[in-house]
């Protein structure tokens, strides 16, 4: 339980450090560039960091809503992927390791709110081994999922009164075992059987 504690205070200080760095540079760019009009696809930098905007891939585009994409780059890697919708609106940020997604999290309806803080290692489109879940954004997991080498799910876990139950299935409301129902609550950050 302790290390638990300690991996969700880890994960929610640097989700709030990169946060407040990409409201920074977006504040940055913002202000060097007002009254400007740049080429969106023109690199900026922030010391030895490159930012760029592309639009998104017809995938993105037509299965989550994504318009256009800034990536943050140091020494030529992207570390930081921002996705942004039709409406001008920052719909998700992802950590990046390679062409890995280490860290996702995706802006809530409600101002100023993040939910569904996917953490998960993995690469070349897949992920592989453990991967978590936050729904609510509280620095819980709630949500386990484990992938073999090549990116198949073969097992799903939530975390119920402090162990992680096996289920059949599991999305981010509602989860199923055997013939038991679970739903998540949101204000509680608990998984509740119905």
């Amino acid at each position: 339980m302790e290390k638990r504690k300690i991996v969700c205070c880890l994960i929610s200080f640097l989700a709030g450090i990169v946060i407040s760095f990409i409201v920074l540079i977006i504040a940055f760019i913002a202000d060097t560039h007002a009254g400007k009009t740049v080429p969106l696809s023109t690199p900026r930098f922030f010391g030895d960091i490159k930012i760029w905007v592309e639009k998104a891939p017809a995938n993105q585009e037509e299965n989550y809503d994504v318009s256009e994409v800034m990536y943050l780059a140091k020494a030529g890697k992207p570390f930081l992927m921002v996705d942004m919708n039709k409406d001008g609106k920052v719909v998700s940020l992802s950590l990046l390791e390679g062409e890995a997604m280490r860290f996702t999290i995706k802006a809530s309806d409600k101002p100023g709110k993040w939910e569904n803080g996917i953490y998960g290692g993995g690469g070349y489109g897949y992920t592989t081994g453990e991967g978590y879940v936050d729904i609510n954004f509280d620095g819980h997991f709630d949500i386990k999922n484990i992938f073999d080498d090549t990116g198949r799910k073969v097992s799903r876990s939530i975390y119920v009164n402090g162990v992680w139950q096996q289920v059949d299935r599991c999305d981010f409301t509602k989860a199923l075992s055997g013939q038991i129902n679970y739903a998540f609550d949101p204000n509680s950050g608990c998984w509740r059987q119905e």
